[in-house]
C-alpha cells in the first residue's frame, strides 16, 4: 500500500470537450507534441463516466516516494476515487491555475497513444506550472513519478456513472 503525503479538495465545473491544438497553444505557454493529433481515450475504470457539463469534486493525491501508474490507480480505488479525465484536468487548470505551480498535476484517467522511437506508447496528460505560465506535457504510463507530483482524482458518486 502506498503512503499519501497530503490530500487537497477542490470543486470545479467541467465541460467535457477536447479542444483542438490551436486553442491549447493559445491557452498554455507550452504544449507537448502529440496534443491535438489524436484524442485522449478514457481508461477502463473511467469508460462509464458521464461527460455532460457538471460540477465535479476533486482531490489531489500526493504520494510519498516513487510510485508507478498501477500503484496510484490502486490507491485511488481503495479510497473510493477515480482518476481524472483529460477534460477534467483542463477544467481544473482553468479554475485552479496556481495549483500547478505547487506541483505537477497528472490526470491518469485518459490515455493518448503516442508514437515514440517507432513504437506506440500510452501517455497521460500532465499540467506543469511556473513563473512564465502553465505547460501541458505528456508522461509515459511506464514512468515512475516522484513526490513532486499530484494525481488528480474525482470522488465517485451516483452522478458519475452512465446508466446502461
Amino acid at each position: 500500500m502506498s503512503k499519501i503525503s497530503r490530500i487537497n479538495s477542490f470543486k470545479t465545473v467541467v465541460d467535457y470537450v477536447q479542444p483542438p491544438f490551436p486553442v491549447l497553444d493559445q491557452k498554455f505557454r507550452r504544449v507537448a507534441k502529440g496534443y491535438g493529433l489524436k484524442r485522449f481515450v478514457p481508461i477502463e475504470e473511467c469508460k462509464g463516466v458521464v461527460t455532460k457539463a457538471r460540477s465535479v469534486s476533486f482531490v489531489c493525491l500526493r504520494m510519498v516516494g516513487k510510485v508507478g501508474y498501477r500503484a496510484v490507480l490502486a490507491e485511488m480505488e481503495r479510497r473510493g476515487l477515480r482518476p481524472a479525465l483529460y477534460e477534467e484536468l483542463l477544467a481544473f487548470s482553468d479554475a485552479h491555475p496556481n495549483e500547478a505551480v505547487k506541483s505537477d498535476i497528472v490526470a491518469l484517467g485518459s490515455l493518448l497513444d503516442v508514437e515514440y522511437d517507432g513504437d506506440h506508447d500510452d501517455c497521460v496528460a500532465v499540467l506543469k506550472g511556473g513563473e512564465r505560465g502553465l505547460e501541458l506535457e505528456l508522461d509515459f504510463t511506464w514512468d515512475d513519478w516522484h513526490e513532486g507530483y499530484c494525481f488528480l482524482a474525482a470522488r465517485k458518486n451516483n452522478e458519475d456513472r452512465k446508466v446502461a
